[in-house]
């Protein structure tokens, strides 16, 4: 209007009422005189009535503003004369009494002249308010123009106006959902939405525009509508105006005016903020102190109400504070419900504020629930509880599914003489029969395993019902090396029926594990990526990270050497070696491994300075760690420090009777670190007891420990062992000796040794391939084949032979294509199985075995 009104020539005098200013004597006739350039005569007589309302003397005495009136007046008049005068006052409701009772008197005398008097006031306006209102309407002069917000169309004019949006039909109507056509918030939302892009994004943003504007539109409000946007904040979608009466304490009819200012401009539809971001932003405006009171508040209220239990719990999280009975119950209760949701960050938070809020036996109960969620989350953060948690065991304060917790938290933690006063007291409780029979405890026993004392030894063999106590049971016959028709099968129907969550950690990870160890890596590597998948979408931490370190194992167990590295350390980085616990034996073992295989020796030897706790080494996470230091002392000539590591292995597997190749297969390691220092005969013996122990898996394991026996010339091999030619007389044995020297020993890239198949010999002794033909493979294909069986990797073959990484890569595509393999794993004994020419398995048996003389020292 101000646009328009200079655009015509005549004269505007604008200003605005603050609630701020109401106190300053003539505040907004100051505004009026002064916001435009009068005329000499006319600006003098303007000067002398505001020195007038300055002055000392009338300050205070009502009665020296008595002329203001008919002064002002009189200037306006006179000004009227010769020019065209519109007057704008905004919110005039919030003038100063001197300026009001100037205005009322103008209004009064405007029925003749060239003078417009414009007046805004908000919804809001309260009744005392009402009556400078009402006697303005009451002349017939006068005007009643309401300010309605835009409609969808009037947004979509004005965002063509002033832009070039391909569809503002679209744009209008989401704009016009949050902002309900207020001009301000529209302008705001246009500009966090366009700015300098041409188009808006899929989603409508409430960015820092839209917050300003909805910090100003609540400031501009009256104070009952700011205590009841307040109210509605508090309470978010389940505001009612019901609800929000009993929250702020205002009466009916003052709801519905407020109620009316809100929804006025913009901010409230169907009393419900539009957007959420409103929403913050008002309940930003209210003090810490009032906040919790309001909220501890509308507790109480929504539980009158009916309302669920995690909404109620929210109210309480918000406030901080849970000061009665009902209130516990209601986090516990909440807590439940958000742990079946998939929320455990929620459930903590619940749990914590109800931990906060008792004592006695009902804490110690809520602090062992959070412990577990917590783990969930952070085992680091979890161990803020175990103290308590044992305190209370050792005077017999915890029932059996509470002991399992903390001894899931002990085990983890390698705690285990804290361990063993826990189960010490549930003895002198006469608790340790219920725990042991526990569906929680059963899958804990041999999740971890260790052979620590009697009363765990005696745990170990105790049947259990149920999932967990199933679990426990499959991988218990597996370690002891009793592997169970259609283990596989009874490993699925496991995991089928455990859905990730607090207590189901245990008996899915035995599921796994059983799969691992049982050599059915290829389903668990399916479980893995599913499990991964689900725990992710629910943000459970500890999960992803154990889960990872499985799938890094599996990848090992496959050869995959760079999927392996790369899982584990993902693991590492979702989950710090801190919160591990003992644990952390198998996300390292897996990378050190990798590592190793890859040739990255100094890398790995980093990774092995990583603090690791001392009781790991009482558990089966110790086995691992030490199985993949001793490969990595073996590939670096620390033969004795590799037979240390290996035997290690074997002691503690034998003390636990668990002495099973498909966890850690240490008898071939120490005949690989015995052959190394030159004791034949103890070689021969441990590769002889590696082949007894195999059945139908473990394949690359089998191959080095026939490797071996090769290598100490032994006279015999089993009959089951594939790949080698055994010698049949005396008289052969040198030429095989000469041939297997010129085969020589080659360690894959796994850390463990492969078998180069015997070449037979012709009449004079000259090497002669088993099998077909090479020429499948170009000159380029083998020399990259070579290269590849040495275990270089991509880019280093790359530079080596002055080729591209993506010419490397086509080039192993096609030879696996050609010689029917699986990957890099398989080179080392296909290339000398394919048939080459005498010349060209000369070639490569000297290339690999160069490199693997090397590392045998």
């Amino acid at each position: 209007m101000g646009h328009q009104v200079k655009n015509r020539g005549a004269i505007l005098l604008t200003a605005a009422g603050s609630p701020e200013e109401q106190e300053l004597p003539g505040g907004v006739l100051n505004q009026l005189l002064n916001s435009a350039i009068l005329p000499p005569e006319i600006a003098a007589r303007a000067d002398a009535l505001l020195d007038g309302l300055t002055h000392p003397d009338n300050q205070g005495n009502p009665d020296g503003h008595g002329v203001v009136p008919g002064f002002f007046h009189g200037i306006l008049r006179d000004l009227a004369r010769e020019h065209s005068v519109v007057v704008v006052v905004d919110d005039v409701e919030f003038s100063d009494a001197p300026s009001l009772h100037a205005l009322r008197y103008l209004t009064r005398r405007l029925q003749v002249g060239r003078l417009m008097v414009v007046f805004s006031q908000r919804p809001t306006t309260a009744t005392h308010q009402l009556a400078f209102h009402n006697e303005i309407l009451g002349r017939s002069y006068c005007e009643y123009v309401p300010l309605l917000p835009l409609s969808v169309q009037g947004v979509q004019e004005l965002i063509s106006d002033g832009t070039t949006v391909d569809e503002p039909q679209d744009l209008a109507r989401r704009v016009h959902a949050v902002s309900g056509g207020n001009p301000l918030l529209v302008q705001a939302l246009l500009k966090d939405n366009l700015g300098d892009a041409a188009e808006p994004a899929a989603e409508l943003v409430a960015g820092k525009a839209f917050q300003r504007a909805v910090a100003t539109c609540f400031h501009r409000l009256g104070q009952d509508s700011k205590l009841l946007a307040q109210g509605i904040a508090m309470l978010g979608r389940h505001a009612t105006p019901e609800l929000a009466e009993d929250l702020v304490g205002l009466r009916p009819y003052v709801i519905n005016r407020a109620m009316d200012g809100l929804t006025g401009c913009g901010l409230v539809e169907e009393g419900r903020f539009r957007h959420p971001q409103a929403q913050a932003v008002v309940l930003g405006t209210v003090g810490a102190e009032l906040r919790g009171q309001l909220h501890l508040r509308a507790a109480q209220l929504l539980r009158h109400s009916g309302a669920e239990a995690t909404t109620i719990a929210a109210q309480l999280v918000a406030a901080g504070s849970a000061p009665e009975s009902w209130c516990v119950s209601t986090l516990e209760v909440a807590a439940d419900h958000a742990i079946a949701a998939g929320d455990a960050k929620q459930a903590v938070k619940y749990l914590d504020l109800a931990a906060q809020s008792c004592s006695g036996g009902r804490r110690t109960t809520i602090l062992s629930a959070l412990a577990k969620v917590e783990w969930l989350i952070n085992p680091s953060s979890a161990v803020r509880h175990v103290e308590p948690l044992c305190a209370a065991a050792q005077d017999g304060g915890l029932q059996p599914i509470e002991l399992a917790t903390l001894s899931n938290h002990l085990l983890w933690l390698g705690r285990l003489d804290e361990l063993e006063q826990t189960l010490a007291g549930a003895v002198a409780h006469d608790e340790m029969a219920e725990l042991h029979a526990s569906e929680e405890f059963a899958p804990i026993k041999q999740f971890f395993y260790y052979a620590q004392s009697s009363l765990w030894d005696e745990a170990q063999a105790t049947p259990t019902n149920g999932v967990p106590g199933q679990a426990a049971a499959l991988l218990y016959d597996v370690l002891r090396g009793q592997k169970p028709a259609g283990v596989s099968t009874y490993a699925d129907q496991i995991l089928q029926s455990s859905r990730l969550g607090d207590g189901t950690m245990p008996s899915t990870l035995c599921a796994l594990l059983t799969l691992i160890y049982a050599d059915q890596t290829e389903r668990a590597n399916e479980w893995c990526e599913a499990l991964l998948e689900d725990s992710a979408a629910r943000g459970l931490t500890t999960w992803q990270a154990v889960l990872y370190a499985l799938w890094g194992e599996i990848a090992l167990r496959g050869g995959d050497f760079h999927s392996a590295e790369q899982r584990s350390r993902s693991s590492m980085e979702i989950m710090s070696p801190q919160s591990w616990g003992v644990m952390i034996g198998f996300p390292l073992s897996t990378l050190v491994q990798a590592l190793t295989s890859m040739g990255r020796h100094k890398d790995a030897r980093q990774m092995l300075k990583t603090p690791v706790p001392r009781t790991m080494f009482r558990t089966r996470f110790g086995l691992h760690y030490l199985h993949a230091r001793g490969q990595h002392s073996l590939m670096n000539k620390r033969f004795h420090a590799a037979l240390m590591d290996f035997q290690r292995c074997g002691d503690l597997m034998s003390a636990w009777r668990m002495d099973i190749p498909g966890l850690v297969p240490w008898r071939v390691g120490a005949a690989q670190a015995q052959l190394r220092l030159g004791n034949r005969v103890q070689a021969e013996k441990l590769a002889k007891e590696q082949l007894a122990t195999f059945t139908d898996s473990g394949q690359r394991v089998k191959l080095a420990a026939q490797q071996v026996l090769a290598s100490t010339d032994a006279p015999a091999l089993p009959k089951h062992t594939p790949g080698l030619r055994p010698n049949r007389t005396a008289a052969a044995r040198p030429s095989s000796t000469a041939t297997l020297e010129k085969a020589k020993l080659a360690i894959d890239k796994g850390g463990t040794l492969t078998s180069r198949p015997v070449l037979s010999t012709t009449a004079t002794g000259q090497a002669r391939p088993v099998g077909g033909g090479m020429s499948v493979l170009s000159e380029a294909e083998r020399r990259v084949a070579g290269l590849a069986v040495q275990g270089a990797t991509n880019r280093e073959i790359s530079r080596k032979l002055f080729v591209t990484l993506s010419t490397v890569e086509q080039h192993l595509t096609h030879i696996y294509r050609k010689l029917s393999i699986g990957g890099r794993s398989d080179l080392p004994s296909v290339l000398l199985q394919t048939g080459q020419t005498a010349d060209e398995c000369e070639c490569v048996t000297e290339v690999a075995g160069h490199d693997n003389h090397h590392m045998a020292g």
